[in-house]
């Protein structure tokens, strides 16, 4: 029976989404308590209505909800979008939240994003603080989380807070009263292991038993977690002053040092800091710290220090960057990652070839996307003195597991084997970004005007550019290599420097030495790879002349594009009236070196007559580059899979519907953007048809000379291995 006193409060239905956690929590309660409804009746009732029965798209259309949100840190673990798109929310609902530069929850943008929902009465489901992140041991500002919830529920607009503790829930007993707000885990919950049905309970009753006989307290599992964060810290002064001006690398944690973090920072106050690291805590044991800090004043102790270094919990994140022999230091972010990828690839069982017990200890990596993290990686690379740009960044961590490893001298004993490691692999960056001269080749295009591609290559800073140059060749030299062109329109015809020659030189108008080859068939994808293209002499020790450069592009990673191109493929396009001829613009890595020379175009308009001479920009339309990279290779390991492609879109007499822009950029102009068409002025539109001769490489363009085994090959071993592991279990 309803009191005769009751009174019925009508809600808008923006009031119902943002009433209380706790007041939703209490309705069944009430409902007994006042009314005398049963639980097992109400749950009967909401079976009915409940979003497991209807969907979720039923109720938002009974009700009119629009689209809700849960914020959490963009270092939030991947299930999370995972998680939203199995409840039927929607993984765009996980909204990810900027951090800061400790990769922690920027609660300034948390903000902003709160206030947007409550301007246009946009409910939010929860806001997920991460207790722990599983890259860097970050803990999200937990207390300022609780606190903006306060502030915007006083407004209206109210939530739920989860914790999520899957990393670092159980740090929480370092502090008495810590298990109030987090869950920890592992899953499933200690709690109730008769939940688990048909699986085994072994884990559960595992985790029981620990939690039970250690103690969830300060002097359980607080106290081994106590020293698991020392030893984390201690491991952190290692990599902060692991390097001095005279290495050849330099080490940064990601954690910054509290002189990294002063307003008026200098590289003279870190390095001072780093230097009292190295006198206060590398060169002593756990005692000797102690005892020498009681001789110290509270505001300068060397544990005080120490409880400044590393991350919230037990994960240490840090980079590498290495040197020139000259002691300059890289600057190029991808060159950084190049040298970290290697030592984590001496540091791990990176090929079924590898034995572990030849490995001295292990790292793993993790990487800082750009788009995720963004100012927190911009001042990470800050930090290794490396120049700001949109490519991911490599990042190497250590976690510790157990509460002993700073005993005796192992830190010390892990760092020196390290330091082997480190000086091996900063001889292969140095030989990788020597820019010294070096032999080149290039293919040669064109019979009226004579112009030389180079063939790049990514992986060597001595031939990481895309240059384009119009020559002279002596007129008997010249007559021959027409003749033999017209003779064989389906060759290739590459120019070889006789000598050693920087390609610097070579574009301020140099005369070199070279010697021409040809292949006989078009060096295109053939549907017979087996087929040897052996190389034909055509002219030798012909003197080369530049008389103009069209381009002269540097490939460096933060010049390149942050996407490949969509819907189009760009290509230089250059010549003259009766012969042009094209070269796919490399935007971004890796990619595939396609050229053609006398294309036949038909246009809307005629070209200005000086445009092909300086060169243009086309679009080949119906081309989906996006889609189709990154293509698979022209050679080595798994080049049948392209070769065998018989419909290939670049072939001798394929037509693209293309548009032609005028390129009004320096011949050295460098990217990104070079080839944004709302930068663009259009001249004409119109089909290409590619003529007899092209050329096709995805190989040599993207092949690291210092990787062995190579990717395709070390992919077919480990492909082998789970195949022979697959048939086992059969």
């Amino acid at each position: 029976m309803v009191p005769e006193s009751s009174s019925k409060i009508l809600l808008t239905l923006w009031e119902i989404l943002n009433l209380k956690v706790q007041t939703v929590l209490d309705i069944p309660e009430r409902l007994y308590s006042e009314y005398h409804i049963s639980p097992g009746f109400l749950e009967t009732v909401m079976q009915k209505y409940g979003i497991h029965s209807t969907g979720k798209e039923k109720l938002e259309k009974e009700f009119g909800v629009g689209p809700m949100s849960l914020f959490v840190s963009n270092t939030r673990h991947y299930s999370w979008p995972k998680a939203g798109a199995v409840t039927g929310i929607g993984s765009d609902s996980v909204v990810g939240v900027t951090v800061d530069n400790g990769a922690r929850m920027d609660l300034g943008v948390l903000e902003q994003h709160l206030q947007g929902c409550l301007d246009n009465q946009k409910p939010v489901y929860a806001v997920v603080a991460i207790v722990g992140s599983t890259e860097e041991g970050s803990v999200d500002p937990l207390k300022g989380v609780v606190e903006l919830r306060d502030k915007f529920q006083a407004q209206g607009l109210s939530f739920l807070i989860h914790g999520d503790g899957a990393w670092g829930g159980y740090f929480c007993t370092m502090c008495l009263r810590g298990l109030s707000l987090v869950r920890m885990y592992p899953y499933p919950q200690k709690e109730a292991p008769d939940q688990e049905g048909s699986k085994p309970g072994a884990s559960v009753m595992s985790t029981w038993f620990s939690n039970a006989c250690i103690g969830l307290g300060p002097d359980g599992y607080g106290k081994l977690l106590s020293e698991v964060t020392f030893t984390c810290s201690r491991l952190s002064a290692e990599w902060a002053a692991m390097s001095t001006d005279d290495d050849s690398f330099l080490v940064r944690p990601f954690n910054m040092l509290p002189s990294e973090m002063a307003e008026n920072i200098s590289d003279d106050l870190v390095e001072e800091e780093c230097q009292k690291i190295r006198n206060r805590i590398l060169s002593k044991s756990n005692e000797e710290i102690v005892n020498e800090d009681a001789e110290r004043p509270d505001d300068d102790k060397a544990l005080g220090l120490l409880r400044a270094l590393g991350s919230d919990l037990n994960i240490n994140a840090f980079s590498y960057n290495w040197k020139y022999a000259d002691g300059t230091i890289n600057e190029e972010v991808e060159e950084a990652n190049y040298f970290n990828q290697r030592v984590i690839q001496r540091l791990s069982v990176d090929s079924p070839n590898d034995d572990p017990t030849n490995i001295p200890f292990s790292l793993t990596s993790t990487t800082f996307v750009q788009s995720q993290y963004e100012k927190c990686a911009q001042n990470f690379k800050r930090c290794l003195k490396l120049l700001p740009d949109n490519v991911d960044l490599v990042v190497l961590r250590n976690v510790v597991m157990s509460p002993w490893p700073t005993d005796g001298n192992f830190i010390a004993h892990l760092a020196q084997e390290l330091r082997k490691v480190l000086a091996e692999e900063i001889e292969v960056c140095r030989k990788r970004n020597d820019t010294s001269s070096d032999l080149h080749s290039f293919l040669m295009q064109g019979n009226s005007a004579i112009y030389l591609v180079h063939f790049p290559m990514f992986h060597l800073a001595k031939h990481r550019h895309q240059l384009i140059l119009s020559v002279e060749l002596p007129l008997e030299a010249r007559e021959t290599y027409v003749r033999v062109k017209k003779d064989n329109p389906k060759a290739t015809f590459m120019l070889n420097t006789q000598n050693k020659e920087s390609l610097t030189e070579l574009v301020s108008g140099k005369t070199f030495k070279g010697s021409i080859q040809m292949t006989p068939i078009s060096q295109s994808i053939d549907p017979s790879p087996t087929e040897q293209k052996p190389l034909v002499d055509v002219v030798k020790d012909v003197e080369v002349t530049v008389t103009s450069v069209l381009k002269d592009r540097s490939l460096k990673s933060r010049f390149r594009d942050e996407e490949y191109p969509s819907g189009h493929m760009p290509f230089y396009l250059y010549g003259t009236q009766g012969e042009a001829n094209i070269d796919h613009v490399l935007v971004r890595s890796p990619n595939i070196h396609l050229s053609a020379d006398n294309v036949k175009l038909k246009l809307n308009t005629d070209l200005p007559s000086d445009m092909l001479s300086t060169g243009a920009i086309l679009f080949a339309h119906g081309i989906q580059e996006a889609a189709m990279q990154p293509f698979q290779s022209t050679q080595g390991v798994l080049k049948d899979t392209l070769n065998t492609e018989s419909n290939f879109f670049f072939r001798p007499g394929e037509s693209f519907p293309v548009t032609i822009f005028k390129d009004d950029k320096a011949a050295d102009a460098t990217g990104p953007g070079l080839v944004d068409a709302k930068s663009l002025e259009k001249i004409a539109t119109g089909t290409m048809t590619i003529g007899e001769s092209v050329y096709v490489d995805s190989y040599y363009l993207n092949k690291d000379p210092f990787e062995v085994p190579e990717g395709d090959e070390k992919y077919f071993k480990w492909r082998k291995v789970f195949d022979k592991i697959g048939q086992e279990l059969e």
